[in-house]
């Protein structure tokens, strides 16, 4: 079941459990929350779409490879389990009571898009093989983004957070 949240300055939060299947309402509640905005460009909602598919499923494989079955290490906060330390292999398995939060706002011509997860791994860049079949997500938000990164979070684990400069679909405005 998702849990819809309204945070300060306008952030709209949605959480989801961590699961396959939150993927798709993580991508809806983005473009719901940008219908809202008045961005309707298809592209630019096609782009903040990939980025939520590629980072909500990240966020969804640090909540499950996070405890002692997954190989978390308390110490060193390391994911050394089946995972990897990429995070870019998709989930195994549901996590009982494991949650993400997507979250959306605009601050004059840039969008933000955050992806709460309770994993102690960071994002990492890695460079896959033409043969590999994952760990290209972080090279397309790249791309698509005006920047990227990461924080860690008062609730535990990280926010990972992308900027998208969306002056282009703004009138009267200055870019960020």
């Amino acid at each position: 079941m998702a849990d819809f949240m309204t945070g300060t300055a306008g952030r709209q939060y949605l959480e989801l459990p961590a699961e396959p299947a939150s993927v798709s309402c993580a991508r809806e509640h983005v473009a719901v929350v940008l219908a809202s905005l008045g961005l309707t460009s298809r592209e630019l909602i096609d782009d903040a779409q990939l980025i939520t598919s590629e980072l909500v499923t990240n966020a969804i494989t640090a909540s499950i490879a996070t405890g002692p079955a997954y190989g978390h290490d308390p110490v060193g906060g390391a994911l050394n389990g089946p995972m990897g330390n990429a995070m870019t292999a998709a989930p195994a398995r549901p996590a009982a009571g494991k949650r993400v939060r997507v979250g959306a706002y605009l601050s004059g011509t840039c969008l933000t898009l955050e992806f709460w997860d309770d994993g102690a791994g960071v994002p990492k860049q890695v460079t896959p093989g033409d043969d590999d079949v994952s760990g290209r997500g972080l090279l397309l938000v790249e791309a698509l983004s005006r920047r990227w990164g990461y924080t860690r979070s008062a609730l535990g684990g990280k926010v990972v957070w992308v900027e998208l400069d969306v002056s282009a679909y703004l009138c009267d405005v200055t870019p960020c």
